[in-house]
């Protein structure tokens, strides 16, 4: 089966700016209210953003830290979020996603989940960020 090529064009870049609504937000929070680095914050996002889009071939949001970024953007529950913290949450993070995606068992435990009941907590969890 023949991989198809990367396309360059107006639907990519549109597609490759299409997250920053959220993406900029927790960046913001990481930087002012956890004090992290900047340049380790957007090395980090921007090179992963380019290693997602050459493997999968398209522009793919690499985010899976918007509950880690609402937890810092506004200290939850009083805990002191540390630099140390996300970067930890996003290597255990990280850590598990790997280990589901390399032995199949993500795909196991979706094929569990009906489709309505993941469409129903992914437009709740939609419609919460809307709504903040």
């Amino acid at each position: 089966m023949d991989t198809p090529k990367n396309r360059y064009d107006l639907a990519e870049l549109a597609g490759a700016f299409g997250d920053l609504g959220t993406l900029i937000p927790f960046v913001a929070a990481y930087i002012s209210v956890v004090k992290m680095d900047p340049a380790g914050i957007l090395l980090a996002f921007g090179s992963m953003l380019v290693v997602a889009g050459l493997v999968y071939r398209t522009p793919f949001p690499v985010q899976p830290m918007k509950a880690i970024g609402a937890a810092a953007a506004t200290s939850a529950a009083g805990a002191a979020i540390t630099p140390a913290i996300v970067i930890g949450a996003g290597v255990a993070t990280a850590a598990i996603w790997l280990f589901l995606g390399a032995t199949g068992l993500a795909k196991r435990i979706a094929e569990w989940i009906p489709r309505p009941a993941l469409l129903g907590v992914v437009l709740g969890l939609g419609l919460s960020f809307m709504l903040e």
